[in-house]
């Protein structure tokens, strides 16, 4: 081996240690061979760092070339943009004699680990040490978790060597590390600024909570999506919908979707808004609500699991791959309060573990059942007579990659199995994650994990599609005929649209096609379209007929634009206000008597004339207006003299009236109705 190849190799292997202690970037990094120079005074060595790792070049292989054989100490820090300096790491280099052979491969039962040793500072020599007891022998062991300081050591830094010796008495290098004892008054002050007890004050569970408002007007057939949770909930606005309406429907939605309503409880207030809460308590993660268009969410309480949710209950660890939340090796607490926990210690046996990098998880669980995420900590084990295992185990899905299974039906996992070169059958230590929940269709991930011995990890995918072959199924009747006008514009009425797994469905049904001409006799084709939280729809075919006496009488906007169009009117002239043809009717009077305000002859006027012992009235009748006359006595209240008049045709009107005979003064005019509703469409 090249001793100089070997020094810079573990300069680097040192480094990616070295960044983790400091808090700001690194940017400058020295090393040291011997005894130590003191911080700044090290061989500069030009770094390259990122926010979590560094590495440095390679030292001069002159350096190391020029060492005399034995075994050297090799020291590395670094320093970060605030100035400070970390603790060198040391690790023990050995260069061998030029004429140095290295001994023939001994018999598999030589190779196995029998003793350990430990020492302090300056090396003693191989079997010069304090002897350690082994925690297995064999060809992987772990000696015994020993302090080689006790507690009346002086406070300093100090390097503690660690080595193994084989059954056929050859040593190991010592591994070396840096053990800092500080002062007795540094740790009490530390102790002393902790917080004690429970700091944060009580407070009760609560969940959290949105308010959805619609910000501006809607338009037909406006699609609104909400996302709860990953849950998706979408509906569309319908023709001529109010907002209260609109946001009713909106909350049986969300209540009514099987993954929606797993996770939140919606209610409408009204035409204002709908109220979205959180079925568990405690605070959700940013996005948790999202909503598309004019439908803004406010967050109007952040929810929290309460002073008694909050508290630590346990503890476990994991080497290696996760194996889910709960799955891990407990740990037992010594105490917990609302947000902090003290765990006894916990010794990871590493002799079933071949040489390789592992790494190990730990994790906590509060009151309210809530795993939080796993901190990890890294180690190597290492081997000092083998090369290290770098190949990773190979898994096989027993069964397709992917599958399908139908919604309620059983699911029952094929599996799978794990091999791994070095160590065999490894199908017994395959973790899974992911599972499928038959009540919900969609597309679920199942991932099979497996590690070896070496820490080489695998993993391979199946997907599941939990399908539903049921389609929803409309009711209501496909062909409507009005022979009066409607009491309501409603296109939806009286459809409904359900699923027998699904319930009603009818607040999902959207106008697909078609549309009605509201003042048109005739009849119109329109096409419905449903769809099931599976993503399987159903349409229906509806028939509006409009008959003659059917229609509608037209709002304002759509009368006047109809009447100024064919008079190429400007815009001044369709106001409600305003007398385009100077007779002295405004166009609001004129749309209400159904006349023409751009011909002055056009006008909803009568004449009274005597005709023996009585009086004519005569006017010219319209076919879309009921009229009616009223009498007074004085001009300023007026009572009708008879029910309304209707007419199938424009007409001319004469209708008689006979003197009071109280010989009163009496007064009559004519008033005009439309007698179809007035629907005023934009």
């Amino acid at each position: 081996m090249n001793p100089g190849k070997r020094l810079g190799l573990l300069a680097v292997a040192v480094l990616a240690i070295s960044s983790h202690l400091l808090r700001g970037a690194v940017v400058d990094m020295e090393y040291f061979i011997g005894a130590d120079p003191g911080q700044g005074n090290g061989t500069i060595l030009s770094v390259s760092s990122t926010a979590n790792s560094t590495s440095a070049d390679t030292p001069p292989v002159s350096i190391s070339n020029n060492l005399p054989p034995g075994t050297h100490n090799v020291g590395v820090r670094v320093k970060d943009s605030a100035g400070r300096w970390s603790n060198p790491l040391v690790r023990r280099v050995t260069i061998q004699p030029a004429n140095y052979s290295y001994p023939v491969a001994s018999p598999a039962a030589a190779q196995k680990l029998v003793a350990a040793e430990i020492f302090i500072g300056t090396d003693p020599g191989a079997g010069q040490g304090l002897a350690v007891g082994l925690v297995e022998e064999g060809f992987v062991a772990s000696a015994n978790s020993t302090s080689p300081l006790n507690s009346g050591a002086a406070p300093g830094t100090y390097s503690v060597g660690l080595r193994f010796r084989d059954q056929a008495g050859r040593w190991s290098n010592p591994l070396v590390r840096r053990l800092t004892i500080r002062p007795a008054a540094e740790v009490a002050s530390t102790i002393a600024g902790l917080p004690v007890g429970n700091t944060i004050p009580p407070d009760p569970a609560t969940p959290q909570t949105y308010r959805l408002e619609l910000l501006q007007a809607m338009s037909a057939g406006q699609l609104f999506s909400l996302t709860i949770g990953g849950a998706v909930v979408a509906i569309e606005s319908r023709l001529f919908e109010n907002r209260a309406d609109f946001l009713a429907r909106l909350a049986l939605a969300i209540n009514s979707d099987p993954a929606a309503s797993l996770l939140a409880q919606a209610t409408a207030n009204g035409s204002t808004s709908v109220v979205v809460a959180a079925k568990k308590n405690g605070a959700k993660p940013v996005g948790w609500l999202q909503a598309s268009d004019t439908l803004v969410p406010t967050l109007i309480a952040q929810g929290t699991l309460g002073s008694e949710g909050r508290k630590i209950v346990s503890a476990e660890y994991f080497v290696g791959i996760d194996p889910n939340a709960g799955n891990g090796t407990a740990i037992l607490l010594g105490s917990s309060g609302a947000n902090a926990a003290d765990f006894l210690e916990a010794t990871v046996s590493i002799s079933a573990y071949r040489a390789g990098n592992y790494r190990v998880g730990l994790r906590f669980k509060n009151a309210a059942g809530e795993w939080g995420n796993p901190l990890f900590k890294g180690f190597a084990s290492f081997s000092i007579f083998n090369p290290v295992d770098t190949v990773a185990p190979v898994i096989t899905l027993a069964g397709n990659a992917t599958m399908q299974v139908s919604v309620g039906a059983a699911y029952t996992d094929l599996g799978a199995t794990a091999a791994d070169g070095e160590d065999g059958n490894l199908s017994g230590n395959i973790t899974v994650r992911g599972g499928v929940n038959t009540a919900l269709p969609g597309q679920y991930t199942i991932t099979y994990y497996s590690q070896d011995r070496a820490g080489n990890s695998a993993s391979a995918v199946r997907i599941v599609n939990v399908v539903e072959t049921a389609l929803p199924v409309f009711e209501g009747n496909p062909n409507i005929v009005h022979t009066v006008p409607p009491s309501t514009v409603d296109l939806f009425a009286g459809l409904v649209a359900s699923h027998p797994r699904f319930g009603d469905l009818s607040h999902r049904v959207r106008l697909l096609s078609g549309s009605v001409d509201w003042f048109t006799p005739g009849t119109y084709n329109l096409q419905f379209q449903v769809g099931d939280p599976a993503g399987n729809t159903a349409t229906l075919q509806r028939s509006i007929t409009l008959g003659s006496n059917a229609t509608f009488y037209p709002g304002f906007l759509t009368w006047i634009k109809g009447r100024a169009d064919l008079a190429n009117a400007v815009s001044s002239q369709r106001l409600a206000e305003a007398d385009p043809d100077q007779d002295g009717r405004t166009n609001a009077q004129e749309w209400q008597a159904d006349t023409d305000p751009f011909n002055r002859w056009s006008a909803l006027e009568s004449q009274f004339v005597p005709s023996g012992s009585a009086y004519i009235m005569r006017w010219s009748a319209m076919q879309r207006i009921s009229y009616t006359i009223e009498e007074s006595s004085n001009l300023s209240s007026w009572v009708e003299m008879d029910t309304s008049m209707d007419f199938e045709t424009d007409s001319l009107v004469e209708t008689q009236i006979f003197p009071n005979l109280l010989d009163q003064k009496k007064f009559y005019r004519l008033k005009a109705t439309p007698k179809q509703p007035l629907l005023d469409l934009p």
